[in-house]
């Protein structure tokens, strides 16, 4: 191998270092993949990562909303902690202490005759059977929960209503990550160049470089 292009492939591999180091999600305490359509953010939750969409967001107040993508947030928020997450917090924290909510398995009941579920954009309960309430407020009567199982009560840092609704309001201080993280970066697209190595004697060799340029 001559020494010229010895020099090649040790750009090539640079650049290929170099693209991991540059990656958006480096350094964000989340991972944000972004489509046409929506927007996913992944949090560290415990005991495995969980995936919501982004419904709402604003930079000026530091406010995020995320929902879940099938339409069951009491079944995530019983499955995972939400307390480890130490970036995003509940935008209530920064205004009220935690409330009491009651989680129900309602396997043997098609609709609940409540205020809260006549609403349109309520839960549904065929597809998704653990529901939760105001331990504090809310009564098994007076929310239809008489023929559900109650499963136990949890300290919460989000609103029963919030929930019932697929969302879950999170905020953040300026100091706890890049605000880039929560923005989706449009790349373009990766310009190839092709440098041709020839010496006398031997083959023509063909490397292929992304958009980079340099003087000998």
């Amino acid at each position: 191998m001559s020494v010229i292009t010895a020099l090649v492939v040790l750009l090539l591999l640079n650049i290929n270092l170099g693209n991991g180091l540059n990656d958006a999600s480096t350094g964000c305490p989340f991972k944000l993949n972004c489509t046409r359509n929506m927007k996913i953010l992944q949090l560290p939750t415990h005991p495995v990562p969980v995936k919501l969409m982004v419904t709402d967001i604003d930079y000026r107040f530091k406010s995020i909303v995320l929902s879940d993508p099938g339409n069951c947030l009491p079944q995530l928020l019983l499955d995972h902690n939400f307390s480890s997450i130490d970036s995003l917090k509940p935008f209530a924290s920064q205004f009220s202490e935690s409330t009491n909510i009651s989680f129900f398995d309602c396997s043997s009941v098609l609709h609940l005759r409540n205020s809260e579920q006549m609403n349109d954009r309520a839960q549904d309960m065929i597809s998704c059977k653990i529901y939760v309430t105001n331990s504090d407020f809310d009564t098994i009567v007076d929310s239809d929960l008489v023929y559900c199982i109650k499963l136990f009560d949890r300290v919460s840092s989000f609103d029963a209503s919030t929930i019932q609704y697929n969302r879950i309001p999170l905020t953040w201080s300026g100091k706890s990550f890049d605000i880039g993280c929560l923005k989706c970066e449009h790349k373009s697209k990766k310009k190839i160049t092709f440098i041709i190595i020839s010496s006398a004697g031997e083959t023509e060799t063909i490397f292929p470089v992304l958009s980079i340029s340099f003087v000998l």
